[in-house]
């Protein structure tokens, strides 16, 4: 099993050659943009981790086209979309979205 830092260092190195500055950003139907959104980060960051194995395991290509569809559809999955945003507390928000981080992100 590989350690925490290398698994941590892939899955940024992956996101990052997918999505770039736009990671952590809504999808507005044309492009990534907005500020940062915590939400993002906790599921697109945890789901990548837990999948790495299969999506490393994908050609570049596919790989940065899986990574950008996963980022741009996030937004319409009720439990994301219900626990995210304004006025959702932090705790309850990694209660609902952690659990559901790695089947979000599967390949």
């Amino acid at each position: 099993m590989a350690v925490e830092s290398e698994i941590f260092n892939k899955t940024f190195d992956l996101l990052e050659a997918a999505l770039g500055d736009s990671a952590f950003q809504r999808w507005n139907g044309a492009s990534f943009s907005g500020k940062f959104l915590m939400s993002l980060f906790e599921v697109i960051a945890t789901g990548v981790s837990k999948n790495l194995p299969a999506i490393e395991a994908m050609t570049p290509d596919n790989r940065n086209e899986l990574l950008v569809e996963k980022a741009k559809n996030l937004q319409n999955n009720p439990t994301f979309s219900n626990n995210s945003g304004a006025g959702v507390r932090g705790t309850t928000r990694l209660a609902n979205l952690l659990p559901i981080a790695e089947d979000l992100m599967k390949p």
